[in-house]
């Protein structure tokens, strides 16, 4: 699959698909990447959270609202402190994704009338080719 690089937040550098559009959300502060069916949001994080949990909980609380966590655990994103939660919205899930790094970001993974899992190995390399600059 072709993938485009930009910037984002100045020094977060996302790959996504290249037949993809790059939107603006939530009030201007978020990138979101998608191909109509499917969002890659980034987003900046409460700035309260301390640990890469909290980052993604908080993110839980801001994005969707008090909604059912399904499952949760850690990770890595380019060598960093990660921690991604699938959560349910109305009859589909989303996942959201806290990352404690250089510059902290809460991804923000969710689709419209799909399944989420038809895209998650799109979102797994979109995920994986997110760089921070010192």
């Amino acid at each position: 699959m072709e993938m485009r690089q930009i910037t984002v937040f100045q020094r977060v550098t996302v790959s996504y698909p290249a037949s993809w559009k790059i939107a603006v959300g939530g009030g201007n502060v978020a990138a979101v990447f998608t191909n109509g069916k499917a969002m890659f949001e980034v987003h900046p994080p409460d700035p309260k959270a301390a640990t890469a949990k909290e980052i993604a909980l908080r993110g839980i609380k801001s994005l969707v609202g008090n909604v059912p966590i399904l499952s949760q655990g850690q990770a890595r994103i380019a060598g960093n402190d990660a921690y991604w939660v699938v959560v349910k919205i109305g009859g589909s899930t989303a996942r959201i994704v806290g990352v404690d790094a250089p510059t902290r970001i809460v991804i923000f993974e969710h689709t419209k009338g799909e399944p989420i899992s038809n895209y998650k190995s799109v979102f797994d390399q979109m995920e994986s080719s997110i760089s921070f600059a010192q």
